[in-house]
């Protein structure tokens, strides 16, 4: 009997060494992603850095005096307006959209280009009546009568996006049909 458990312990200790390496070439194969991992994110929170800086460069600066393109402008009014009563619903950033598309004629894919600068530009700009202010004394002198009728359909349009338009977008509209004289 004791000859027999002798040829087996050599087994069961080659077996628990093989488990044992096992075991340790897992817990390394972890710590290597782990370590991958953390390389990873220090890869990103560079490249975000970078990213960041620029943004913050930017901000030092007021945006509004970025807007040089008439179309652009028109179309942070209408996010602005949209932001107004919360967040945007699927609806009104599809009659924003819309609106880009058959008023401003952008294709597709420069409307959402356009719409995602507009999204930057208008949260940075306050509240909605500071922010078509800004725009409007900004864009002024560039639109013709019939140009600026255009703006305020488009900003009638997408305040109704989600059916009655809102007792302050109302205001901001008419504040801003009177300071155009319309």
């Amino acid at each position: 009997m004791l000859k027999n458990a002798g040829a087996v312990m050599h087994i069961i200790a080659g077996v628990l060494g093989l488990l044992g390496a096992v075991a340790f070439f897992l817990y390394r194969m972890d710590a290597a992603r782990q370590n991958a991992h953390r390389v990873g994110e220090a890869a990103n929170d560079t490249r975000l850095f970078f990213r960041r800086t620029r943004w913050n460069h930017k901000r030092k600066f007021r945006p509004v005096n970025e807007i040089n393109d008439s179309r652009l402008a028109a179309t942070v009014m209408m996010v602005a307006l949209a932001h107004d009563t919360g967040a945007m619903t699927g609806q009104t950033i599809a009659v924003i959209k819309q609106q880009l598309t058959t008023v401003l004629q952008f294709s597709d894919a420069e409307a959402e280009e356009i719409f995602a600068q507009a999204k930057w530009y208008a949260q940075d700009m306050g509240d909605v009546d500071t922010a078509i202010d800004k725009i409007r004394r900004r864009m002024e002198p560039e639109l013709d009568a019939q140009q600026r009728k255009d703006v305020v359909a488009m900003l009638t349009t997408v305040a109704a996006a989600d059916g009655e338009i809102d007792v302050l977008q109302q205001q901001s509209i008419n504040r801003l049909k009177n300071a155009w004289e319309l």
